[in-house]
């Protein structure tokens, strides 16, 4: 029985490894970026982001501009790998291009604590969160403690983790990062294709119809 069968009716947040000799995303991205330490990134010409904002670095279009070429093929195997993990043999769709995060230090990485249901997600939705350097403190992720409460909790990773959440029914977000040191990650949604619906929305980051072949793509991943 996979992991999503088996506690489908209220998935906890969960840390899950992954083998970085297979999936150097860390190197892979910085060599990207043109950045040897992604948590050296300084950012200090950016004011404090805010929802309207958090995309818009010079790092979010380096990594948009280059990111299928590049990483699209080992993406998809990373995403196949994953799904196998948690949903074993269901047949799922997922994030056709994942959402890239950057939280500089006295910076945010999102602006604002939120639900992903705030912004036209669907029940069903399971968020990988990969960080590509060590996280903590104030430059991770905060979630709450028990789904509907307020009180939030950072996850500490290390790079080779996964961070696994229902990030449509659990807030999240993050502290300004105090920490001095940068905070780089991505993130991607898998949902089974039985809970899927095309209810015609629009991502708010991306701008793409969340349907087949724009936000979501079908389960031809590589295995």
């Amino acid at each position: 029985m996979s992991i999503f069968v088996a506690i489908n009716s209220d998935f906890a947040p969960r840390v899950m490894k992954y083998d970085r000799r297979v999936f150097d995303f860390p190197r892979l991205v910085a060599e990207l970026l043109h950045e040897p330490d992604l948590d050296m990134i300084s950012g200090s010409e950016y004011p404090l982001l805010t929802r309207d904002t958090d995309q818009s670095t010079i790092y979010h279009n380096l990594f948009y501009m280059q990111f299928e070429p590049l990483l699209g093929d080992l993406y998809r195997r990373f995403v196949a790998h994953m799904s196998e993990r948690i949903f074993g043999d269901i047949e799922v769709y997922h994030q056709a291009t994942p959402t890239f995060r950057v939280q500089f230090p006295n910076n945010v990485g999102v602006g604002e604590m939120h639900k992903d249901a705030d912004y036209h997600h669907q029940d069903g939705e399971l968020n990988f969160w990969v960080p590509l350097t060590p996280v903590y403190a104030s430059n991770t992720i905060w979630i709450e403690a028990a789904r509907g409460g307020c009180n939030y909790q950072p996850w500490s990773l290390t790079p080779g983790e996964v961070l696994v959440f229902d990030s449509v029914n659990w807030r999240h977000g993050n502290l300004k990062n105090t920490t001095g040191r940068a905070r780089v990650s991505f993130d991607f949604r898998i949902i089974p294709a039985g809970k899927f619906k095309d209810t015609g929305e629009v991502s708010v980051n991306a701008h793409k119809r969340m349907c087949l072949g724009e936000y979501w793509e079908g389960a031809q991943c590589q295995r």
